[in-house]
């Protein structure tokens, strides 16, 4: 378990940003929606693929809401916590590292 302590406390991208694991085990605010959307907004698409969107869905957002990624990315961030069961910082952390933009997010996370 002793290997595991590392991992546990704090999760760590190239520039060595991290967040505590209690800071990756709370729960998503609106803040950091906006934080995340923010700085993320261009990969909202498979941000959404990754947090279980289904294609039609993600599409939908992309009819809705034409001339702003920053919405749809907040939109869809904000419907993905009420449907989570524990929508937690480790969980959209994970979404941002799949498509990239972990570093700037857990930066945007760390804000608050």
């Amino acid at each position: 378990a002793a290997g595991s302590e590392t991992s546990d406390r704090q999760t760590s991208s190239q520039s060595g940003t991290s967040l505590s694991k209690s800071g990756l085990q709370r729960l998503v605010t609106g803040s950091d929606i906006f934080e995340v959307a923010r700085v993320a907004r261009t990969k909202w698409f498979k941000i959404g693929v990754h947090l279980g969107f289904e294609m039609e869905e993600i599409e939908d957002y992309r009819e809705k809401y034409p001339d702003s990624m920053y919405k749809r990315l907040s939109l869809l961030i904000a419907d993905w916590i009420r449907r989570e069961k524990k929508p937690t910082t480790a969980i959209l952390l994970a979404a941002c590292k799949e498509t990239g933009v972990e570093r700037a997010a857990t930066k945007a996370l760390q804000k608050h």
